[in-house]
């Protein structure tokens, strides 16, 4: 996206939108709720056991809250968006569009966050115990309160009965409760239908790379203090306190692939007119699927949201953001392009 002012100012009217970040505070209160029922559970129901996540025995709320925040980021400077651990809490209350949408990226998709989320979400509600905890004597002696997991208010039931559902997945009734959710997981997130994206691009050579890398007056939005602190805590580690460059330190889908002209999606986007960067969007078709979850799921202003997030960070074209969606019922208009197609999108919900 670097130096392509039409599409820079675009994001930036889609990143200023009051609605579109009034619905990501509201997403945002949304897992935080979430975040907070399962801390709970884990530390009255779990009190003496391994916790899902696998980081050994937990003794109390905090100690669960800040486990399963941690879960919200790599800290990996790589990633657009990425911030440090104890900065997961302030971005889900203050954060950009794109840092929460890499947080909810981690805690809800990112397959190399094994005990991500939305697993311990499924675990919690698969077979969920009823836990005695002790409270405050009373005149009657020693009395014990009853605690269970239920399903946050947020979620939608019908949705997630349908991911929990074990016939969805051939011999989930016999293996590991975890094991058996992450396996549902991918099914149901999954990756683009068809072999388009396999055939459409290919990895760019990494001496090639660098010549790709997204300048940092070119991110739309702005990076914020905790991206900054990331960003220069690992230029400063890997190369001394000097002055990193104009560059982000991100890996962009730009830098990382180079797209096969001559392929189906490649022509297509030619005769369209439009741009190409790294082929469909898998990220996302995988979001979309991940938030529909909840009850307040807007397909239009989650597109809107990753094109912010996507194009905003030199991942993809919104031509390939639109490609991403399209498997979700989004409505195509064959005489606009894709800039003409957010701005109506925009339009609608302003």
């Amino acid at each position: 996206m670097n130096g392509d002012r039409e599409v820079m100012y675009l994001i930036e009217r889609i990143n200023g939108n009051v609605i579109l970040q009034a619905y990501m505070q509201e997403v945002s209160t949304e897992i935080f709720d979430i975040l907070q029922r399962l801390a709970m559970y884990q530390a009255v129901c779990l009190p003496v056991e391994k916790h899902a996540h696998g980081h050994g025995i937990v003794q109390d709320y905090e100690d669960c809250m800040s486990l399963l925040m941690r879960l919200g980021t790599t800290q990996k400077s790589i990633d657009s968006g990425s911030i440090f651990h104890e900065s997961v809490a302030e971005v889900l209350l203050v954060g950009n569009i794109r840092e929460r949408c890499g947080v909810f990226w981690n805690f809800f998709v990112n397959s190399s966050q094994r005990y991500n989320i939305f697993a311990q979400l499924l675990q919690s509600t698969d077979n969920p115990r009823n836990c005695l905890h002790k409270v405050a004597p009373s005149a009657q002696g020693p009395q014990q309160e009853q605690h269970a997991f239920t399903t946050p208010p947020c979620i939608n039931v019908e949705r997630f009965e349908q991911i929990r559902n074990p016939a969805a997945l051939k011999g989930a009734a016999h293996c590991n409760t975890m094991a058996r959710n992450i396996s549902l997981l991918k099914r149901y997130i999954g990756s683009l239908p068809g072999k388009t994206r396999k055939e459409c691009r290919f990895p760019r050579k990494e001496d090639l790379q660098k010549r790709y890398a997204l300048r940092l007056d070119s991110t739309v939005p702005r990076l914020s203090e905790r991206e900054v602190y990331l960003q220069a805590t690992t230029c400063a580690s890997r190369y001394g306190p000097k002055y990193c460059g104009e560059t982000c330190m991100w890996k962009t889908g730009h830098m990382a692939w180079e797209m096969h002209n001559g392929s189906a999606f490649a022509q297509e986007a030619k005769n369209r007119h439009e741009s190409t960067l790294a082929g469909p969007s898998g990220h996302t078709h995988r979001l979309l699927n991940a938030m529909k979850i909840l009850n307040n799921f807007d397909l239009e202003k989650w597109i809107l949201l990753c094109v912010v997030w996507l194009v905003g960070s030199d991942h993809h074209s919104i031509y390939e953001v639109l490609a991403g969606a399209n498997f979700h019922g989004m409505h195509v208009y064959a005489h606009m392009n894709s800039i003409q197609i957010v701005e109506h999108m925009l339009w609608k919900i302003s």
